[in-house]
């Protein structure tokens, strides 16, 4: 079977993806992945995390840049991969910047490093910290809108990508969580806030003032 080379291709595999000018989310493809929580420790035994990514086009290759950012002072680590089609990849946070912890971005590109529209990307992970949480978390996918990816000068190590509803989707304004369970009962939950953007060549940016309400179950604050 040829493949698709007009704007307006089918979907790939079963069933039609997201509209790409729809919000982030956790269940379609996109050309940015965002992995909420990445940690590991020196040696990666106790405390560790693994990532994978899926090139879903059956026809065509993936390039994607990784950026791996610490949590604690917003540098970031980054690299470069290049997926067949239908490929994935799985990768150890260990291997890379050992004893951090904090989020991953993980862009499509071409060859040479410029973004590109390759709504074919999909992520997970597995995350295990020392202190016994352990999760195994859906990446959150951006698509990107066709013909509005940003232009990238060759000459230059920088270019924008913004998640503005106009070359990117938009991503999410606010944080639900549905129930939390209690802590008389032995439980303890980790709630993990990032903020996407700044210059990730410098550094990235850091949350500002958050609010919030908690209800309990009787719908009082």
């Amino acid at each position: 079977m040829p493949a698709c080379v007009t704007v307006n291709c089918e979907a790939i595999g079963f069933g039609a993806d997201y509209p790409a000018r729809s919000i982030a989310g956790d269940l379609k493809s996109g050309s940015v992945l965002i992995y909420n929580i990445v940690t590991s420790s020196a040696d990666g035994r106790q405390q560790n995390t693994r990532f994978n990514i899926t090139n879903t086009e059956p026809t065509r290759s993936a390039y994607v840049h990784i950026f791996l950012i610490d949590g604690a002072t917003g540098n970031a680590a980054g690299f470069n991969v290049r997926l067949t089609p239908n490929q994935t990849a799985t990768y150890l946070a260990s291997d890379f910047d050992p004893g951090t912890t904090g989020f991953l971005i993980a862009v499509a590109t071409d060859p040479v490093g410029c973004p590109v529209n390759h709504n074919f990307l999909i992520g997970d992970e597995y995350v295990r910290f020392s202190s016994g949480y352990q999760a195994n978390l859906t990446a959150m996918a951006v698509s990107a809108i066709v013909g509005s990816v940003p232009a990238c000068e060759m000459n230059s190590m920088k270019t924008v990508i913004a998640f503005d509803g106009v070359s990117y989707g938009e991503l999410l304004q606010g944080l639900i969580a549905n129930n939390l369970p209690s802590i008389a009962d032995g439980n303890e939950t980790l709630l993990i806030l990032n903020r996407i953007g700044g210059d990730l060549t410098a550094g990235a940016a850091t949350l500002e003032q958050i609010a919030g309400i908690i209800y309990d179950d009787w719908k009082q604050e």
